[in-house]
């Protein structure tokens, strides 16, 4: 199960399609039940985000947290976004903001079935699948 909320200053905000596309990627990848949750925050509460549990002192657009499994087994999985970030990082790569909404729900989800993106093969192996989904999922 996927659930958005949004705490975020953004109200037109189209959840429906962005949680079909986690849903999408999870099950391309686990064939176990998740039940992640996604929350699109203002630019203040990723930046304390960032700081409380990561140690680092700046804004952010996406972090993720695998919880680990609930007593049935499920795989809980906490995704924050912050839609001012993507807005900033959609004018530097000059794509929709909607695209770039989609692609860090899918980086997301990457984060929550393990993958990451510390090293420059493994951001590499991250943009390919972002890209991979992106146009299997979210370009119609």
């Amino acid at each position: 199960m996927v659930r958005i909320f949004n705490q975020s200053k953004l109200k037109s905000l189209r959840k429906q399609p962005l949680r079909k596309l986690a849903s999408a990627v999870w099950n391309a990848h686990r064939n176990d039940r998740c039940d992640l949750t996604i929350t699109f925050v203002p630019v203040e509460m990723i930046v304390d985000l960032n700081q409380r549990y990561l140690q680092r002192s700046y804004r952010t657009d996406v972090i993720s947290f695998n919880l680990g499994p609930d007593p049935e087994g499920k795989i809980i999985g906490d995704i924050y976004i912050c839609p001012e970030v993507a807005e900033e990082n959609a004018r530097q790569y000059r794509c929709p903001f909607e695209e770039e909404l989609a692609r860090l729900v899918i980086h997301g989800v990457l984060h929550v079935i393990g993958f990451d993106d510390a090293s420059r093969e493994e951001r590499e192996t991250m943009r390919h699948l972002e890209n991979k989904y992106l146009e299997k999922y979210w370009h119609h």
